[in-house]
């Protein structure tokens, strides 16, 4: 990477590392050789998570360009666009990979459908005059 790091995490198997970067790319690495794998290129803005599917097939990062996008983690090729309409700050799969969770600065979170890239579900949190967050709508 040629800036800052922002989220590091393993495949099930610990054999790869994925980072994202505010350099815009994502990279995955080899924990044996410490060589970079794949370079994932696309977002315009800074990534702020990077993270596995439990088989390790896909990617999922997560980017102040209001988008999330799922990667084939074998060929870096862009699988999805997960379009929000402020920056995704959080993105994950689910355990058995099927949902993409993601969460943006306007206090959104989706559930994804991971395949279809389809919503499934959006949760709306609004603040409280006391500042804390009230559950709003499904």
């Amino acid at each position: 990477h040629t800036y800052w790091i922002n989220s590091v995490n393993f495949a099930a198997d610990d054999s790869l590392i994925v980072t994202g970067s505010s350099d815009h790319t994502a990279k995955t690495w080899d924990v044996h050789s410490g060589n970079v794998r794949n370079t994932f290129v696309g977002h315009s803005e800074w990534i702020w998570t990077s993270s596995f599917s439990s088989d390790a097939k896909r990617i999922v990062t997560s980017s102040i360009d209001r988008s999330a996008r799922i990667w084939d983690a074998h060929s870096a090729n862009l699988i999805h666009i997960l379009q929000h309409e402020a920056e995704v700050s959080s993105s994950s799969f689910t355990s058995d990979d099927l949902r993409i969770i993601t969460g943006a600065s306007d206090n959104r979170i989706i559930i994804w459908d991971s395949y279809a890239a389809t919503i499934l579900y959006s949760i709306t949190f609004r603040q409280a005059p006391n500042n804390s967050f009230i559950f709003c709508s499904f």
